[in-house]
């Protein structure tokens, strides 16, 4: 038998794309998010846009101010710096296993990978090393074939979209970035599982917090 598939409902469908904005940074840590454009952009009543705030501001990315409107939360940033918390401990998980149960044609697959990464570092190729830089991830969860690690970061995934992106409009923080992950293959290569883990870890923390304290000093400066 076939299970019907569940069609997201609108309050739904405005609550993924407001997050999706303010997690990428489109919607800009206190911007104003004005119903009514919201509802005629997506040629909807207002009903389901003041639901999915509701469920926002829930969430702690929004904050509805009395006599001035719903904006963005000014603490979203710091919310995702907590989820990347615990993506942090999980892709340091699978860098762990990865050292353990790589094969000699897995170990070439992912040195490639690295050389990759180094020309388009070179070259300053956002969009390119954003990609490849995701694909370095998850050869090393594929490598560290733990289903329930891939399951997890898959899911909080979506909440540093916008943080690893930001990351890479930084010359000085993409070749800090690449050293990092040279760092990591490199643990990785001579199966030290226990250094592996401390580097991948250590580089998902630093670099949320590179970008945080920038974002703040923008907002500030």
């Amino acid at each position: 038998m076939f299970i019907p598939q569940q069609i997201p409902s609108l309050r739904d469908q405005v609550y993924d794309y407001l997050r999706d904005a303010i997690l990428s940074g489109r919607l800009e840590p206190g911007r104003r998010i004005v119903e009514r454009d919201i509802a005629a952009q997506m040629q909807i009543s207002t009903t389901p846009v003041k639901e999915a705030l509701r469920r926002l501001e829930q969430d702690g990315l929004v904050t509805n101010r009395p006599r001035r409107g719903v904006h963005v939360s000014d603490l979203a940033l710091t919310s995702v710096s907590e989820v990347v918390e615990i993506r942090a401990m999980l892709e340091g998980m699978a860098a762990r296993l990865a050292a353990t149960k790589m094969t000699s044609d897995q170990l070439q697959q992912l040195a490639q990978q690295v050389e990759r990464m180094q020309g388009l570092t070179d070259t300053l190729s956002e969009e390119e090393l954003f990609l490849a830089n995701s694909e370095f991830h998850a050869t090393i969860r594929q490598i560290g074939a733990n289903q329930m690690i891939g399951k997890f970061v898959a899911e909080i995934r979506p909440f540093d979209l916008g943080v690893r992106r930001q990351a890479l409009h930084y010359p000085e923080e993409v070749r800090r970035g690449f050293a990092e992950h040279q760092q990591i293959f490199q643990a990785i290569a001579d199966r030290d599982g226990q250094r592996a883990e401390q580097l991948m870890r250590t580089h998902i923390l630093r670099t949320v917090q590179f970008v945080i304290e920038h974002a703040e000093e923008s907002r500030h400066g």
